[in-house]
């Protein structure tokens, strides 16, 4: 009985430690392809700013991240691992 009771909460803790591992594996990939498409970028940088900053200043919404991965891929048209870091990504969408 003691045995079954320690390998349910074994089995528990390990389900537990993959589901948070899920979780942040896939608000990681949400936030690269928030950067990448330029959309949501606001929730990244707000907390970097007060509100002040940008009545003083308008922000300029420009996509570097877009750009750079763009020539990166132009660059290295045959380099598989970035075909495959491609294709999983996409498996998070």
């Amino acid at each position: 009985m003691v045995y079954s009771l320690a390998e349910n909460y074994i089995k528990e803790s390990l389900e537990s430690l993959k589901n948070s591992y899920y979780i942040k594996k896939r608000e990681e990939v949400t936030k690269l392809l928030d950067y990448y498409t330029g959309t949501s970028l606001w929730k990244y940088i707000e907390d970097s700013f007060n509100n002040d900053t940008f009545r003083e200043i308008p922000p300029v919404e420009m996509n570097f991240t877009k750009k750079f991965i763009n020539k990166m891929a132009q660059i290295h048209p045959n380099d598989q691992d970035l075909g495959e870091a491609i294709r999983e990504l996409r498996t998070y969408e």
